[in-house]
């Protein structure tokens, strides 16, 4: 296996790092169904982001590896369009879309009606 270079491990831990603390930060605020929505989260990182320290989460923040993965539908091309023109809807409510492809149910969105 090739040498990852430093800079792209950096990036890949800056990245682990906030998903994790992004994800624990939501679900410790009460948003569990959003942050399982947005986050793609199953029930055992749930469950261990819950209780984990900030020591812990850096440990599995400087895997060689990204924690989480880009979820997108098996046709994903109108998704890209729409993201490379105007967008008719926020960042957010597009994410949702996506997870929405995937299980029919949409969580709550602040603001939203």
């Amino acid at each position: 296996m090739p040498l990852i270079p430093d800079d792209t491990l950096e990036s890949i831990h800056r990245l682990n790092r906030a998903y994790l603390h992004a994800a624990r930060d939501g679900l410790r605020a009460g948003q569990e169904r959003l942050i399982e929505g947005l986050f793609g989260l199953d029930t055992a990182l749930r469950n261990w982001l819950l209780s984990a320290s900030p020591e812990t989460i850096e440990q599995l923040a400087v895997m060689p590896g990204l924690v989480f993965q880009a979820r997108f539908p098996s046709d994903v091309e109108p998704l890209l369009s729409a993201c490379t023109e105007k967008p008719l809807r926020d960042v957010a409510e597009l994410h949702l879309l996506l997870h929405q492809l995937g299980d029919g149910e949409q969580p709550e969105l602040a603001g939203s009606r």
